[in-house]
């Protein structure tokens, strides 16, 4: 069985922890473990919303918002999604939404929003 050891990373274009692995062959291997936090996806995946009511910002939020994502997250990162995850408001409502957030790079932490 492995043995982790961490400690905080000091550069800051790769914050986060940094997890030294023991594996079994008694090699160390580092692997850097970042925690990122969003908030307010309003995915809507279940049920269809025009999104561009609050502004062109929002056509294609879910494209765009994939793309970044893919970019900086790796697999063995953290994500939280601090709330308003979805439009939906039931829990068959919501699991299109999952499925999509499920796809993405990541484990996920969801916090419930006002509108979740």
């Amino acid at each position: 069985m492995p043995h982790l050891a961490f400690d905080a990373a000091t550069n800051c274009n790769t914050a986060g922890f940094a997890f030294i692995i023991c594996a079994a062959d008694e090699t160390e291997r580092t692997l850097l473990i970042r925690f990122w936090a969003i908030a307010d996806t309003h995915l809507s995946f279940g049920k269809a919303r025009d999104m561009t009511r609050f502004g062109e910002k929002w056509r294609d939020h879910t494209d765009r918002l994939a793309v970044a994502w893919q970019a900086v997250v790796a697999p063995h990162d953290v994500v939280m999604l601090l709330g308003d995850i979805s439009w939906a408001s039931s829990v068959k409502g919501v699991m299109p939404d999952l499925e999509w957030l499920s796809q993405l790079n990541g484990t996920k932490i969801l916090l419930r929003g006002n509108h979740d």
